[in-house]
């Protein structure tokens, strides 16, 4: 038997690997939906590009800046390329004996032979993109003002790893959090995730009912705050923000002497101006109200997905994050104005 016969073997592994994980998951007493989604869940380590629904809490990707993404998806495109075309390549090629006169007439006719002949050129190709993904890395991150550790991180860390995205150089380049750039998925359906993997027996600190019940809590709690915030924003304009500076600056200093019309305008103008720059702060706060218990809530969610291990490290791990998500609900109740409360729960 030879090298070349492995490959497939090797190329199956890469599907039924997940496939075994699905099964472990299923047999710990997971759903389905679940067992699958916790085997395809992203790698912790994970550095480029992920279907959305399948992320963790906490990936940056869609508050990165383009340039940025792109040098990622090259790294990502570049090494599914070596692995699944040029290690293969060379594998086949440097399994043959060459001493033998037969060998060639061999190679021709394997059905592995295009793959082999590209390994040579796909080699140089991948050399040159590394170069050239390199400098444009080294760019990238001089241009941004960083030093070789955070630009390093910045193009090649880890997406959802918090302490990395908690360096204040590198937290002050990513844009800002928006709902449409949270991508674990809608809000409401993360009550249900929750409910469909959650452990039971010991694994559980706390029985389904009761997990799902403050998953649907949080949920409602962050849709009400962004609410809170798209009502805010109806009613102010950024540019009309500058329109009323410009126009108050125009007017210029206030004199004894001026017109009453001038300064009955500075003044309506001045009072605009502060009512949209209020209700532009009070938005943003909303905002970062529904981020923090969305991330939280997030959170559980994903240690609910993750593998399945020693179930009391499981269970510590949860009641964690169901300790969390609860203080971080009573800390919002405490600072959320009994008016704003009532007015989010219509």
């Amino acid at each position: 038997r030879t090298a070349a016969d492995a490959l497939p073997l090797v190329a199956g592994l890469f599907l039924v690997l997940p496939a075994l994980g699905a099964v472990q998951e299923r047999l710990a007493g997971r759903s389905a939906r679940a067992a699958l989604r916790v085997a395809f869940l992203e790698p912790a380590s994970w550095t480029t590009w992920y279907p959305r629904r399948l992320r963790r809490a906490g990936n940056v990707w869609d508050r990165l800046p383009r340039s940025v993404r792109r040098i990622r998806v090259g790294f990502g495109v570049l090494f599914a390329v070596a692995l699944g075309a040029v290690a293969p390549g060379w594998t086949w090629g440097f399994q043959w004996d060459h001493s033998d006169p037969r060998t060639p007439g061999l190679m021709l006719d394997s059905a592995l032979y295009p793959l082999g002949w590209l390994a040579l050129p796909l080699s140089f190709a991948c050399v040159a993109a590394v170069m050239a993904l390199t400098a444009a890395s080294l760019w990238t991150w001089r241009r941004l003002g960083l030093d070789d550790e955070d630009g390093g991180l910045f193009v090649g860390g880890a997406l959802s790893r918090r302490a990395i995205w908690n360096r204040p150089a590198l937290a002050a380049l990513l844009a800002p959090s928006r709902s449409s750039a949270r991508v674990e998925g809608p809000t409401a359906a993360l009550p249900v995730e929750v409910g469909d993997l959650w452990p039971e027996g010991e694994a559980a600190p706390a029985p389904r009912e009761v997990a799902v019940s403050l998953a649907r809590q949080a949920a409602e709690v962050a849709a009400g705050h962004e609410r809170n915030a798209a009502r805010l924003r109806r009613g102010f304009d950024p540019e009309e923000n500058v329109r009323l500076a410009k126009r108050l600056a125009a007017l210029g200093e206030a004199v004894p002497d001026e017109p009453a019309d001038q300064a009955q305008l500075r003044d309506l103008l001045a009072r605009q101006l502060d009512l949209h720059r209020d209700a532009e702060r009070q938005a943003a706060d909303a905002l970062a109200r529904r981020d923090r218990v969305r991330d939280r809530l997030l959170a559980l969610r994903d240690e609910a997905a993750s593998p399945a291990r020693q179930p009391e490290a499981r269970r510590a791990r949860l009641a964690h994050c169901l300790a969390a998500l609860q203080d971080e609900l009573a800390r919002d109740t405490a600072d959320t104005p009994t008016a704003t409360r009532e007015g989010a729960s219509h």
